[in-house]
């Protein structure tokens, strides 16, 4: 009797075991649904016509430093950075945080994150450094690297990473750089 009693008490433990096990994979699925979640309803706001067109305006850009961009750039240029940049920035958040992965990520946008860093790299990296803001767009940075990242180890083809502004060895802010 003695002996059924301690099988019936390991079998007790046993299922509390594996019931809690199989309650930690169904949170981990349920999180990981939630993540997509939020990527995805975030994700319609890339098809508004007003972040289209800023984007676009943005893919445009000629400009060779801070400098230039403020000489020239119109009021909806400004709006256009901070607009699309906006959008982009909270990706790379989502990425940052591990609400997003960068497999699904890389699945909804992996090329307009790195075509809108690219054209934006410039601009931002000289605002940063003129401004000493480094925090603009970083979250965007972050994920257009590991982006970039991602798709050289796979071997796809992309717009490849590009370094903004960079001061020269003295320091000076007012040269175009790279």
């Amino acid at each position: 009797m003695a002996e059924l009693s301690v099988l019936l008490s390991i079998l007790a433990s046993l299922a509390v075991t594996i019931g809690v096990i199989g309650a930690l994979v169904q949170l981990r699925d349920f999180r990981k649904q939630q993540q997509e979640e939020i990527a995805i309803r975030l994700m319609s706001h890339f098809g508004d016509d007003s972040f289209i067109a800023a984007f676009w305006r943005v893919q445009d850009w000629d400009f060779k430093s801070i400098e230039d961009f403020e000489a020239r750039a119109t009021k909806a240029d400004w709006i256009a950075w901070y607009a699309a940049g906006s959008f982009f920035e909270l990706m790379g958040l989502l990425y940052k945080r591990g609400l997003a992965s960068l497999e699904l990520l890389d699945d909804l946008l992996s090329n307009p994150v790195l075509s809108f860093w690219n054209a934006a790299a410039v601009v931002t990296t000289g605002y940063r450094v003129k401004y000493e803001a480094p925090q603009i767009l970083q979250w965007l940075e972050v994920l257009a690297r590991a982006m970039d990242q991602r798709l050289t180890e796979l071997g796809e083809r992309h717009p490849p990473f590009r370094e903004g502004w960079k001061p020269p060895l003295g320091g000076a802010a007012d040269d175009a750089g790279g």
